[in-house]
């Protein structure tokens, strides 16, 4: 009972004092240190503004996710999917995924699926990418297996709100209601 209580605790502890900005200020945004079986892991504050923050999750069968709030220092960012400005960042996530295959970080990158996904019961929509890579290895890489790199963004609140989650594509079966459930999950922390 008590490795539970200190298993639930830690990340609580850890996601409560990493929750406040650098500026002393609130985040505009609360999420929960539990999305679905993922647990808070650490926040990352960019050096560039701009560039906003990311917050991490994962579990112990190398399920990850990891949320990024920023404005690319756009101002008056429109809320939703439609504007420009979201479809040319979504555009740029596979053209950052083949960035890091030409470096040599991935291999086999190759798009499965696109289109909008709806959180539930929020309502919120997200375009959604489906990639399928391969992560070449290196000291810090636990898996050397093919992986599937989920996407969704949207704007929300005049920053752009983006969730990428990736899993063993041998797991995605069984990842995919947690996937769903993720996504849910974020999208009820920003209503």
């Amino acid at each position: 009972m008590m490795n539970t209580a200190r298993r639930l605790a830690i990340p609580l502890i850890l996601f409560l004092l990493t929750s406040i900005s650098r500026a002393g200020k609130p985040d505009l945004f609360y999420f929960s240190p539990f999305l679905g079986t993922l647990e808070f892991k650490e926040r990352t504050d960019y050096p560039e503004k701009d560039l906003g923050y990311s917050l991490r999750y994962e579990n112990d069968r190398l399920l990850k996710a990891d949320i990024y709030v920023y404005n690319m220092g756009q101002q008056d960012l429109k809320d939703g999917i439609n504007s420009p400005e979201v479809k040319a960042e979504m555009a740029s996530v596979g053209e950052v995924l083949h960035k890091m295959e030409k470096m040599g970080k991935y291999e086999g990158v190759e798009l499965l699926q696109e289109g909008i996904k709806e959180s539930h019961p929020s309502g919120l929509k997200f375009l959604w990418s489906r990639y399928r890579l391969r992560q070449i290895g290196g000291a810090e890489v636990v898996y050397l297996g093919k992986r599937i790199s989920d996407t969704f963004l949207m704007v929300h609140k005049g920053k752009f709100i983006k969730i990428r989650i990736t899993t063993k594509e041998s797991d995605l079966t069984e990842n995919d209601k947690e996937i769903e459930r993720f996504v849910n999950q974020v999208g009820s922390c920003l209503k």
